[in-house]
């Protein structure tokens, strides 16, 4: 009995010793910028990143060159010429997870083990129209270069340019096979992370949570951008 109590004792400090670790690595990789390519242009272009409670999307603003780069997505049933259409929202994530999941209420225990452990990644394309209120958003203004180096990076990462047979969250949204494979090291917003410094603009070397981007953002100078 005694020993039973001690194994137990011993897994739990284990395990909370382990939490800690991959708590602090998160934000200290957060703050250990990347720096990006000097910027020698007027920084005129402005893209979102969409804050939740979890995850973090790109916003991208629908200019005729991503339009032109979204044709995949235009013959998946997304309306990317639709005139009302001002956005691009952009997320990736675990296959099981983000497609199952569109609030926190729909989350269920055997699939975020799944996504945890390790599963394929996917890529959301939806659209958005004129944005009022940017609460949630947090915006960067990038020159035009960082801009485009942006969109390629992001598109470079679907894997197979037909949309996955499921339903969606909105009217207007798909799900694509996406490069990369989701667990606990590789999350939405340690993705987020690769894709900026991919892009070659500053950013933490490694961001597994929401609270990771917010602080690269700031460290980096990024949100003094916006």
């Amino acid at each position: 009995m005694i020993r039973a109590f001690r194994l137990s004792a011993w897994t739990v400090l284990v395990v909370f010793t382990a939490v800690f670790f991959y708590i602090a690595a998160g934000l200290i990789g957060a703050v250990l910028i990347v720096p990006g390519a000097p910027v020698t242009e007027q920084t005129d272009h402005r893209i979102g990143l969409i804050s939740g409670p979890i995850h973090y999307d790109f916003l991208l603003p629908l200019t005729p060159r991503l339009r032109q780069g979204l044709e995949f997505a235009r013959a998946s049933g997304v309306p990317v010429d639709d005139p009302a259409a001002e956005w691009l929202i952009v997320g990736w994530g675990a296959r099981g997870f983000y497609t199952s999941t569109a609030t926190l209420a729909d989350m269920e225990l055997p699939i975020l083990w799944r996504a945890a452990v390790g599963d394929d990644a996917v890529m959301r394309l939806d659209l958005a129209g004129r944005i009022e209120n940017y609460d949630g958003i947090d915006l960067v203004a990038l020159t035009k270069p960082e801009a485009e180096r942006l969109e390629d990076v992001i598109l470079t990462y679907i894997a197979d340019p037909n949309a996955l047979p499921l339903p969606g969250f909105t009217l207007t949204d798909a799900f694509f096979p996406a490069k990369g494979h989701f667990n606990l090291i590789a999350t939405c917003n340690a993705w987020v992370g690769a894709v900026m410094r991919a892009a070659r603009l500053p950013f933490g070397r490694w961001t597994p949570f929401p609270q990771s981007i917010r602080l690269s953002l700031y460290w980096s100078g990024l949100s003094a951008r916006g």
